[in-house]
């Protein structure tokens, strides 16, 4: 009987999707504008259950003999009751045949991907990340500002920018302006300056950006020039534009599902009532 995952990053963009293994996703498919509301949650599930159909039942192919679980990349806040409802629509009559189902936040499936965020404590097999992940795709008005430290989110500092933030004249397929750039690098300020104290510098310098928005031309360098003049005198900033910034959160969860205890886990169909709330907290 053979193992496999399939890595699933569902973001306001793009659905991308591949085997554990390859290098970068080999499905990347858009996502319909009436999925994500405003705010980047969820509200049709309808239009998300026929994705989850195209990507695991016509772009995957496996045996009755496979034994299949899928890794899901979901946006770093996402609330617990949208957690459950991804949960329910994978096990839904066993149509998918899944082995098991992981949730990981895209925060830190992006830190994930980068050796510099990671830190292996004594005793412990799986690293763990701190920084502040930084996701701005094109097509999408949603930019996301997530501190992590030691593989959690500090929900009370991330911070999200919407269509609301921005000016009348924005427009997701073209470059952020430089007022839009301030905008990011006010707000990424303002979320690290609601941590504790105490671990601010490493946040400092773990910030990391991903997303296809992320390589366009100056955009680098302005933001990182923008927040050395907003942060605190002193601070150090050290940011990162990943090699490949548009898969940055598939490629880290693809990383993280080859870990040793990975398998142990993942939630089962048969135990997803008992051990949901883990995972979904």
């Amino acid at each position: 009987m053979d193992s496999k995952v399939i890595v699933m990053d569902i973001s306001p963009a793009t659905i991308q999707a591949g085997w554990r293994g390859e290098a970068v996703p080999s499905v990347d498919l858009p996502v319909p504008e009436k999925l994500f509301n405003g705010e980047g949650e969820v509200v049709e599930w309808g239009a998300l259950s026929a994705l989850l159909d195209t990507v695991l039942l016509d772009k995957f192919k496996w045996s009755d003999s496979d034994e299949v679980t899928v890794i899901y990349v979901v946006p770093s806040k996402m609330p617990k009751v949208g957690k459950e409802k991804l949960l329910d629509l994978s096990f839904d009559d066993d149509k998918y045949r899944l082995e098991g189902v992981f949730l990981k936040s895209a925060a830190s499936a992006i830190l994930f991907s980068l050796d510099r965020t990671k830190t292996t404590l004594e005793g412990e097999a799986v690293p763990e990340v701190t920084g502040v992940a930084i996701r701005a795709d094109k097509k999408t008005a949603i930019i996301t500002v997530d501190p992590v430290f030691r593989d959690r989110l500090l929900p009370s500092a991330a911070l999200k920018l919407t269509k609301n933030n921005w000016g009348s004249s924005f427009d997701p397929q073209l470059a952020l302006s430089d007022d839009s750039i301030n905008i990011l690098a006010d707000t990424i300020v303002l979320a690290v300056q609601r941590t504790d104290v105490g671990i601010r510098s490493l946040l400092y310098k773990n910030l990391v950006l991903s997303g296809s928005r992320v390589n366009e031309s100056g955009f680098y360098e302005k933001l990182k020039k923008s927040i050395t003049e907003k942060a605190p005198k002193g601070a150090l900033i050290g940011m990162t534009l990943d090699p490949k910034p548009e898969s940055a959160a598939w490629r880290g969860a693809a990383m993280y599902a080859v870990i040793e205890k990975f398998p142990l886990m993942a939630i089962s169909g048969g135990g997803v009532s008992r051990v949901r709330t883990r995972y979904c907290s």
